[in-house]
């Protein structure tokens, strides 16, 4: 075997790929990031089955299951409003913490990629009782 980069069949590219693939685990158990972002997106689709809108007898008894963003995105806010009172609220919980953790690993695969949004606040939604059923509010909008 030669032991010229150029000559001798092997690459410098050839080499640094194989390095990498052995260093960092490179086989077929690495997740991709768009099997995290499926993962993510079927995560919040449990969770939200897991509740419902009501019934409901004040806004306290009203709340929101909390998602994280598995993509890029202007959306500061993604929650699902839900009555406490649902049998499986506190499944639903473990779910939407399951689906953050996974939203932010997605997240962390993502590459940096230009996005442009405009600047501003967005109050977290507010969620109210009306008619015994759970609904969303703009936030801080009393009403």
């Amino acid at each position: 075997m030669q032991s010229t980069w150029n000559g001798g069949g092997l690459t410098l590219a050839t080499l640094i790929a194989a390095v990498l693939a052995a260093g960092c685990g490179g086989g077929d158990s690495e997740v991709t990031r768009e099997e995290l972002v499926a993962e993510a997106k079927a995560l919040r689709t449990r969770a939200v089955s897991q509740v419902n809108a009501g019934p409901c007898a004040d806004d306290s008894q009203c709340t929101g299951l909390v998602f994280g963003m598995p993509e890029p995105t202007c959306t500061q806010h993604d929650q699902h409003t839900y009555s406490k009172l649902s049998p499986g609220s506190a499944a639903a919980e473990a779910t939407a913490a399951e689906q953050r953790s996974t939203a932010r690993a997605a997240m962390e695969k993502t590459p940096l990629t230009p996005i442009a949004c405009t600047a501003h606040f967005e109050a977290p939604p507010r969620h109210v009782c009306v008619a015994q059923r759970c609904e969303q509010r703009a936030g801080l909008v009393p009403g």
